[in-house]
C-alpha cells in the first residue's frame, strides 16, 4: 500500500488535511519539529518511503566531499524541503543553502490526475510550516512565481547558482514544468551532481508512462545520457546522478 492509513484517512476527509496542518503550527517551536517527527514516524509512514531515495542521495554527496545547494521544484507545504533541510543537518553540510522554486498558486495546469490549482499553498504557509519543523529559514531562499516566468539564466545569476555537485529534487507533477525545470539547472549541474524526481511513478497506470510527466521530460532532455539512475523507489520516485561532463 503506498499511502499509510492515517494518509488515507486524512485524504478522505474534507477540510482535515488542511485542520491537522493548522492545529500543527500552533505548537509552540520548541516542540513543534519533535511533534512533526513523531507524526511523520508513527502515523504518516508513507513519507518514510520516499525518504529511502533522499537518503541515498545525501548520503553520495556528503560522501563526494564537495556539496552544492538543494533546488527543489514544487514544494507545496514543505514536506520534502523539510527531509532534506534535516538530513543536510546530519550530514553537516552547513553551507548548503535551499532554494524553494514554487508558484505559491498550484498547478498552471491540467495533466491526467493532476489538475490546475491543485497543491496551492501560500509562500507564507510554506515558511511557517518549515520552521515549525525546524528548519533553519535562513537559509532557504522561496522563489516565488510560475516557471515560466522564474526560470531564467538571470535568475541564476541573481540567486548566484553557480556550477556545482547541486541537488534538484523535481517536485512539480507536470511535463512541461519539467521540461522547464531541466532547461534550466542544466548549465549549473557538473559531474556528481543528483537529480530526484519525486513523482517519477504517477502514470504507471499507463501501458506507457515513459511517455507521460516527468519520465517523458527527462527522456527527451538531450542531457539524460550523461546520468546514471542512482536509486529508485518502484511506488514513489526515482534519482539520477551525473557521471559525464
Amino acid at each position: 500500500m503506498k499511502y499509510s492509513l492515517a494518509k488515507r484517512l486524512v485524504s478522505s476527509v474534507p477540510g482535515l488535511r488542511t485542520f491537522g496542518a493548522r492545529l500543527f503550527t500552533f505548537f509552540p517551536t520548541a516542540v513543534s519539529p519533535y511533534i512533526y517527527h513523531f507524526m511523520r514516524a508513527v502515523l504518516f509512514r508513507d513519507n518514510a518511503q520516499r525518504l529511502k531515495t533522499f537518503k541515498v542521495c545525501f548520503d553520495k554527496l556528503a560522501a563526494s566531499g564537495d556539496a552544492g545547494d538543494y533546488l527543489e521544484f514544487g514544494v507545496a507545504r514543505g514536506t520534502s524541503m523539510i527531509s532534506s533541510h534535516r538530513l543536510a543537518k546530519q550530514h553537516r553540510l552547513d553551507s548548503m543553502r535551499f532554494f524553494a522554486f514554487d508558484s505559491f498558486a498550484g498547478l498552471p495546469s491540467d495533466e491526467e490526475q493532476f489538475t490546475r490549482g491543485d497543491m496551492a499553498y501560500s509562500q507564507k504557509d510554506f515558511s511557517h510550516f518549515c520552521e515549525k519543523a525546524g528548519v533553519e529559514l535562513s537559509r532557504v531562499t522561496p522563489v516565488p512565481g510560475f516557471f515560466e516566468a522564474t526560470l531564467t539564466d538571470d535568475m541564476l545569476a541573481k540567486l548566484d547558482i553557480k556550477p556545482g555537485r547541486h541537488i534538484v529534487h523535481v517536485d512539480c507533477d507536470l511535463y512541461e514544468s519539467t521540461v522547464l525545470v531541466l532547461r534550466f539547472v542544466e548549465p549549473v549541474l557538473e559531474v556528481g551532481s543528483i537529480i530526484m524526481f519525486d513523482d517519477w511513478h504517477s502514470f504507471d497506470y499507463k501501458q506507457d508512462p515513459e511517455n507521460w510527466g516527468e519520465q517523458r521530460a527527462f527522456g527527451e532532455w538531450a542531457e539524460h545520457e550523461k546520468f546514471e539512475k542512482l536509486a529508485e523507489h518502484p511506488d514513489w520516485n526515482c534519482a539520477f546522478i551525473k557521471t559525464k561532463a
